[in-house]
């Protein structure tokens, strides 16, 4: 069976050799000599994730065939076109849904997920905020007795060949938020940060954690080395350390951003590091849905617009 995605994804993009292992050292990388055709997907073998262009806010999903992991809806009904676009057609049931944090950005297309597709499971902290997208979201959830398991105890969740291990999850012991660190209710601290693994190829989904919760996962000794960073918080200033950055070390970054957003993001310094890093960055504001494949070893990032 192939599933046909609905809008092709063409780009120039680098490839992680097949055979190449970021665990086993550098990994071998090679420019692609011919735009990148993400059109179709083998049902079994591969996956693929893709950093939704949702605006100012954040939605991931993760797919092997038929089977998806859906991370944050973004801020409006946008999420619900992107799933359509990418989804096989006809699909209307997704394995696992994740909300990080409660934020508008990352809660409120979920309140509408909720509505059109069938989710079997949710992976959610207990932290709550007085909206009404997350009070619609807990409604759902009652109604259609959706499974909600709680971060704090399920480390580890896996659909298909998909495994997602959670990495700091909830509100953690210490933290005030201030508005010097961007996280005033501390909820972007909350956030779910997950490790999403297929094959031998690792990616780092860190939510909107600012600097705090990387400070806290590098002296846990946590294993963070990953070939795709979805960059936590946006690109804000408060997220995204040099130090961090060394840790992870990753082949590839993506930042979810809206155009020309009134918070600055993503803020220079962070672009910069990235540069710097020689890690090919993608933003959503200015190359569209950014898009991995893998096959558990080799490793293609593309792009809807190329900059």
């Amino acid at each position: 069976m192939t599933i046909l995605l609905k809008k092709k994804i063409k780009s120039w993009a680098l490839t992680l050799a097949l055979g190449g292992s970021l665990m086993a050292g550098v990994p071998a990388l090679e420019r692609a000599t011919a735009p990148i055709e993400l059109s179709s997907i083998a049902a079994a073998g591969q996956m693929s994730l893709s950093v939704f262009d949702v605006g100012q806010g954040d939605s991931i999903l993760a797919q092997e065939g038929d089977k998806q992991i859906l991370i944050d809806g973004g801020p409006d009904s946008t999420v619900l076109e992107r799933l359509g676009n990418t989804m096989p057609a006809g699909d209307r049931e997704i394995d696992l849904v994740i909300l990080t944090h409660p934020h508008s950005d990352h809660v409120n297309g979920l309140a509408q997920v909720l509505s059109r597709y069938k989710v079997d499971k949710i992976l959610a902290t207990d932290v709550t905020a007085p909206i009404v997208s997350f009070r619609t979201w807990r409604e759902l959830i009652a109604k259609d007795k959706i499974p909600v398991d709680d971060p704090q105890k399920v480390k580890t969740e896996k659909v298909g060949d998909m495994e997602y291990d959670v990495l700091s999850a909830g509100m953690q012991a210490g933290i005030r938020g201030s508005e010097h660190d961007g996280n005033s209710d501390g909820l972007n601290d909350s956030s779910i940060v997950g490790m999403l693994k297929f094959g031998s190829r690792r990616f780092l989904l860190m939510g909107d954690a600012t600097t705090v919760i990387e400070n806290k996962l590098m002296s846990a000794g946590d294993e963070l080395k990953a070939d795709f960073l979805k960059v936590g918080h946006h690109g804000s200033t408060y997220s995204t350390s040099e130090k961090f950055i060394d840790a992870v070390s990753p082949a590839f970054a993506a930042t979810s951003v809206g155009a020309k957003n009134p918070y600055g993001n993503p803020a220079w310094r962070v672009m910069q590091l990235v540069k710097n890093k020689g890690i090919v960055g993608y933003r959503t504001d200015l190359n569209g849905t950014v898009t991995a494949l893998t096959d558990g070893q080799s490793l293609q990032v593309a792009a809807e617009r190329v900059r």
